[in-house]
């Protein structure tokens, strides 16, 4: 079937349809009361006016609008929107960041951003949300937000790696691995239910006197490691002492957290430590505390009915000690 057919002035028979059949029979095209029945044609403007029931590889360039379109149509093959944007519906548009509707869904120009735009109520304003295969981080899919309607978003909420790690908002996009990364700096939820921070290191301990005197700790030996799940702190360590010179006092061992200023009564415990070759004393008698509000384990000499504040006294060089931990934090 070759050539252009013009037609103008066309009167329907008594049904008022109008068929247009190839030379093998095969139904091309049907218009009548009722709609349009498209199949392999090419529509070069927009369908507006007339419902449309069936549309079987198809070619459309102008605007398909929702309102024009059965709900009994189905798109078969490869359905291709030249230009223009195609709604659903009047809530969800693809196309352009111009595109009006609810909700619209349209690819940033120059990047690789899936963009969305969503209508909330929310300080009534339109939002960003953009899906990206290559943002902060080659390889990850990125959610992020933008801050107003057609911004390109720039601040990501959440970060999955091609290899498994999953990075909350803030969290080092160089984290590999299978896990999810927390920011550095904590951004703590008031929610009792909520996980808002988890962290792995080390720190360098420093053993103080109460009253005077140094303690120097060998810098083999110095480095304690802990790990920080919510408001709870686990440490492990142990200590050698290089040189002393008079301690005096009850001994204080740092903390890379204070104990909780909130909790009072509650945030004190009782650390373990396990001291050998003390100058003086009796190891059994080493009795650790840990208060609320506190930078430091506090280690008091032991006694048949109390303590006396000068455990201190007994540290000598070539002490050493092991030390487990666990406490809660104010965050």
């Amino acid at each position: 079937m070759a050539g252009t057919l013009i037609v103008s002035n066309l009167k329907t028979d008594t049904d008022n349809s109008f068929i247009v059949r190839s030379n093998t029979g095969t139904t091309l095209f049907v218009a009548n009361t009722t709609g349009i029945d498209v199949a392999n044609s090419f529509a070069s403007s927009s369908i507006t006016s007339d419902k449309i029931l069936t549309v079987a590889n198809t070619k459309i360039s102008g605007n398909i609008i929702s309102s024009q379109i059965s709900p009994s149509v189905t798109l078969y093959g490869n359905p291709t929107v030249t230009s223009g944007n195609l709604t659903v519906g009047g809530s969800t548009s693809l196309g352009t960041a111009s595109a009006s509707g609810n909700t619209t869904m349209y690819q940033a120009p120059g990047s690789s951003f899936l963009i969305m735009n969503v209508n909330g109520t929310l300080a009534g304003a339109r939002r960003n949300w953009a899906i990206s295969p290559e943002s902060q981080a080659a390889g990850a899919l990125c959610f992020e937000c933008g801050t107003s309607e057609g911004a390109v978003p720039s601040s990501p909420r959440l970060i999955i790696k091609q290899q498994g790690a999953v990075i909350l908002s803030g969290g080092s996009t160089s984290a590999d691995g299978t896990g999810i990364t927390f920011p550095a700096s904590q951004s703590a939820s008031s929610d009792a239910n909520t996980l808002d921070d988890y962290e792995e290191g080390t720190y360098t301990m420093t053993w103080t006197c109460s009253n005077s005197g140094t303690i120097t700790l060998d810098n083999s030996a110095s480095k304690a490691y802990y790990t920080k799940i919510g408001r709870v702190v686990f440490i492990n360590a142990y200590a050698i002492v290089s040189s002393v010179s008079s301690p005096n006092g009850y001994l204080n061992i740092s903390l890379p957290f204070p104990s909780s200023s909130t909790l009072q009564q509650g945030a004190r415990s009782s650390p373990w430590i396990s001291f050998n070759n003390l100058a003086s004393g009796n190891i059994s008698y080493a009795w650790p505390i840990l208060d609320g509000n506190s930078s430091s384990i506090n280690v008091y000499t032991g006694g048949s009915t109390g303590v006396s504040a000068n455990w201190a006294n007994n540290i000598a060089g070539n002490v050493d000690a092991r030390i487990s931990v666990a406490y809660i934090t104010n965050t």
